[in-house]
């Protein structure tokens, strides 16, 4: 019993049936009193489900992986408006194989999925990366009650459905470093920004960040600018490989919409404010992960005070915010990518402890 109890693997597996009942508590708790589990009254039920399933059945109808103009939408519109709410996602393309499913069940059943598997894959990621099991534990237990995570499952699906592909960009970065491999990190990138161009643009940032900070852990800085261009370099293949969604996208953005851009006070954007501790609609971690970061500065090894670093300027400076909004305005939604690469900052902070 006691040899059991040591086990790793057994370990890894009481990790994961904590992570899931935990997770089917919160659900029974939050959805008690309501019509539908993981969806809510605002835009999941107006938005997130019925485009998906639009796209669904204009398939069925034409059998057409890439139409270009939805009929059915007011007076007509152009498919690419869509792009936001999953055309050419991985997960409408599996939702074509369910068609007696309906689409508000397989929406709520598939984000459920998304909530436990990005939180297994981040937890197996600190595993792989020599995290004793209570700190991998607690940095997996953490993302999973980060606000966002949960919340956003029932709320606004696409702020937080491309983690599973982000993570898999973690291990994409590992492979590369490791085994200079750029296949799956070029995967990752891929499936990311089919499943979300807003939030690809962080999540290009997230994984940037994360390869350089591998690298310095393993390397001085002696070749750094070389392998700076040859990480860009990956990233570009992968973007390039989803300019079939990419490039329409652009075309109309900037040819069918007006500029929105509010004039934003220059100083605002240079004055600091802690987005990092922001509610739902931010990275809503707990002030633990800032604290890590702002020792980890000060008396973290070289990789650390250059990931910290970044982390601080980025969440806490909202002209970077400003930018990651496309220059539309200051919304702390954009920073959401960041909360595994926090994280992960804060399991080097507990490790020192």
């Amino acid at each position: 019993m006691k040899k059991i109890l040591t086990n790793s693997k057994f370990k890894d597996i009481l990790a994961i049936l904590f992570y899931i009942i935990f997770y089917l508590i919160v659900i029974y708790i939050i959805t008690k009193n309501g019509k539908y589990l993981l969806a809510s009254n605002v835009d999941f039920v107006s938005q997130h489900y019925l485009f998906p399933d639009y796209i669904r059945n204009l398939f069925y109808e034409n059998h057409q992986i890439l139409p270009s103009f939805a009929f059915n939408l007011g007076a007509g519109s152009n498919i690419y408006y869509l792009v936001y709410y999953g055309f050419l996602s991985p997960y409408t393309f599996l939702s074509f194989l369910f068609p007696s499913v309906p689409m508000i069940q397989f929406i709520i059943v598939l984000t459920s999925f998304i909530v436990l598997i990005s939180t297994v894959m981040f937890y197996y990621y600190l595993r792989k990366n020599n995290y004793s099991h209570l700190i991998s534990f607690l940095g997996g237990f953490s993302f999973l009650c980060a606000t966002p995570i949960i919340f956003h499952s029932h709320r606004h699906v696409m702020f937080m459905n491309y983690f599973p592909f982000l993570i898999l960009g973690f291990f994409g970065i590992d492979r590369y470093i490791e085994k200079n491999k750029s296949s799956l990190l070029i995967l990752s990138i891929v499936l990311m920004i089919l499943t979300s161009y807003y939030y690809s643009v962080a999540g290009l940032i997230v994984l940037y960040l994360l390869g350089l900070y591998k690298y310095v852990k393993k390397n001085d800085f002696n070749s750094f600018l070389k392998f700076m261009f040859k990480l860009a370099y990956k990233f570009i293949i992968g973007i390039f490989l989803s300019a079939i969604l990419l490039l329409p996208v652009i075309y109309t953005l900037f040819g069918g919409r007006s500029s929105t851009t509010k004039s934003i006070d220059i100083l605002y954007l240079l004055t600091p404010n802690i987005f990092m501790l922001h509610e739902s609609y931010s990275m809503g971690l707990t002030i633990i992960p800032l604290i890590s970061t702002i020792i980890l500065l000060f008396i973290g090894k070289k990789e650390s005070k250059l990931l910290s670093l970044a982390i601080l300027l980025i969440s806490v400076f909202p002209i970077f915010n400003f930018i990651l909004n496309g220059l539309l305005y200051v919304n702390a939604k954009s920073l959401i990518p960041f909360i595994p690469l926090v994280l992960l900052n804060m399991c080097v902070f507990l490790e020192l402890l």
